[in-house]
């Protein structure tokens, strides 16, 4: 029996075989069931400067941005945004998403994308946008019962609500200029670069190979642009004429240069930092060096304190003419958190400096306009938004200023030099020599690499020669750039040098100053 058992079992199991053998007769080989694609998992950066704690949603993802602004998104996902009970338009998710890609739109003038910037960097913790934005831990819970429409039009209402409910106050939106300049500085050229409040200085002098003394001329403006490039300059100062006050429509190409369709013999440029515009311009026996600075609210006297390299060029005035009033200037400027500033001149070519040191006082209004104890000149004096540059027009009886002080970095590299500048260039004879020959201009495009060492070609110039594929090596000295005969001044953010020179050619003697900016490339 119990060998019949086993035998029927045996049977058994062998039929079985035989049986699945049978069905799979057609191949050798039983098919191997395909794995599922496994989703690429991206990561993806969300800015204005990089926003840390924003809420983002997915598919498959969910959580609040890191430190660094970063969220995790499959390929192919979309991704939404909120705060609270804010929602953002859902947006593909890519390397970077920006308010512009939230509303699917190539200009930041768009009323969403000014509103959501505005949100943004008035709940920024430490209120600097420029180290980052940071939204505070517990946001969500405390808007969750506060929707904020970034189009509509009661858009200030509803985001001084959830400011208020989250702790600050309503007078702490950030206004739409403030907004735009900061969302413009880590970004490529756009025409809202320019919107907000600037302050100018315009100083001129003959052209080369002529001699007038009505040639020698200032011009001091405050411009108001809007978001569509429409500009309002209104003259503060003049060394002639009314106090008149005219409108514009300027472009910006990809390159960061103002275009003004209405004005030739215009070349003026934006820096990196969309904060500083310079040009040269020449008209009817006159050349034209200027400077315009971004300007700010809220500006402190403790914003001046630190290291200043100041910086000057000075001419006679045209209804008062003293040929002895020609000179450049580079001194030391250290100034404390109370505003008391002390000068020390420096060497510049033969010219030996006094070593003295000359004590001044500051003072500051809240947009930064700046007033000097006993000024015994006609002076007008604001500080940048960024806080690193101040622009000053002076004149008195004889003579006309026009200066410019450069907050120093406290260690500076020749790799600070890296980039694309466009150099403006003046060039004067010395004091008592009215040789016409000693009028000129240059600009410059320079490309700096890391040692500083300069690739540099002539746009324009009343040289003789326009000179192109130069090179010239840069050095460090007591944190100043040195040339030849130049020293190079820059600023803390590293997007504007002042350059001025002393030199002589036989008998002859010149000077030289110019404004070099540093622009994004295209």
């Amino acid at each position: 029996m119990k060998n019949l058992i086993r035998l029927s079992v045996s049977a058994l199991a062998v039929s079985s075989i035989l049986v699945l053998a049978a069905c799979g007769s057609d191949s050798d080989d039983s098919p191997t069931p395909t794995p599922e694609p496994q989703p690429k998992v991206l990561t993806g950066i969300f800015s204005d400067s990089p926003v840390a704690g924003i809420g983002y949603e997915t598919t498959d993802h969910s959580g609040v941005t890191d430190a660094q602004g970063q969220f995790s998104y499959n390929e192919g996902e979309s991704v939404e945004f909120y705060i609270g009970a804010t929602r953002f338009p859902s947006v593909a998710g890519q390397d970077e998403v920006t308010p512009m890609d939230l509303y699917q739109t190539d200009t930041a003038a768009h009323t969403g994308v000014i509103n959501t910037l505005r949100l943004l960097q008035s709940l920024d913790t430490d209120n600097d946008p420029d180290t980052g934005i940071q939204l505070a831990e517990d946001i969500h819970e405390v808007l969750a019962g506060h929707e904020v429409d970034p189009t509509a039009d009661n858009f200030d209402e509803q985001a001084q609500e959830a400011l208020v409910a989250s702790g600050l106050t309503a007078e702490d939106l950030v206004d739409t200029d403030e907004a735009l300049a900061h969302f413009g500085q880590s970004r490529g050229y756009q025409l809202t670069d320019l919107t907000g409040q600037w302050h100018s200085v315009f100083f001129t002098i003959p052209v080369a190979g002529t001699y007038s003394a009505d040639a020698f001329n200032y011009v001091v403006e405050e411009w108001i642009i809007d978001a569509a490039g429409n500009v309002t300059m209104e003259a503060k100062v003049k060394s002639y004429g009314e106090l008149d006050t005219d409108t514009y429509e300027v472009e910006l190409s990809d390159s960061g240069m103002l275009i003004f369709p209405d004005i030739e013999n215009l070349d003026m440029g934006l820096s990196s930092n969309k904060d500083k515009i310079a040009n040269y311009f020449s008209e009817d026996g006159e050349q034209e060096l200027g400077l315009a600075i971004k300007l700010a609210g809220d500006q402190q006297l403790s914003n001046l304190q630190g290291q200043w390299w100041g910086t000057g060029i000075e001419t006679p005035v045209s209804a008062n003419f003293n040929q002895n009033e020609f000179g450049v200037w580079i001194d030391k400027v250290v100034i404390d958190d109370q505003g008391k500033a002390d000068i020390t001149e420096l060497t510049l070519g033969n010219q030996q400096a006094s070593g003295e040191v000359e004590t001044v006082q500051f003072a500051m209004d809240e947009m930064g306009k700046i007033t000097i104890e006993d000024d015994d000149e006609v002076a007008v004096t604001y500080l940048s938004r960024g806080k690193d540059l101040i622009l000053r027009h002076s004149h008195k009886d004889t003579r006309q200023n026009m200066s410019v002080l450069l907050k120093a970095n406290t260690s500076p590299a020749l790799a600070d030099l890296e980039g694309r500048w466009r150099l403006y260039n003046l060039q004067m004879p010395d004091d008592g020599s009215m040789n016409p020959d000693g009028f000129g201009y240059w600009i410059v495009e320079l490309e700096f690499d890391a040692d500083g060492l300069a690739a540099w070609s002539h746009v324009a110039t009343s040289e003789d020669e326009v000179l192109t594929e130069q090179s010239m090596q840069m050095s460090l000295v007591d944190g100043l750039f040195v040339g030849e005969e130049d020293k190079w001044a820059m600023n803390q953010d590293k997007d504007i040098m002042v350059v001025v020179s002393q030199w002589a050619e036989g008998e002859s003697e010149f000077s030289a100053y110019a404004i070099a900016i540093k622009q994004v490339k295209p």
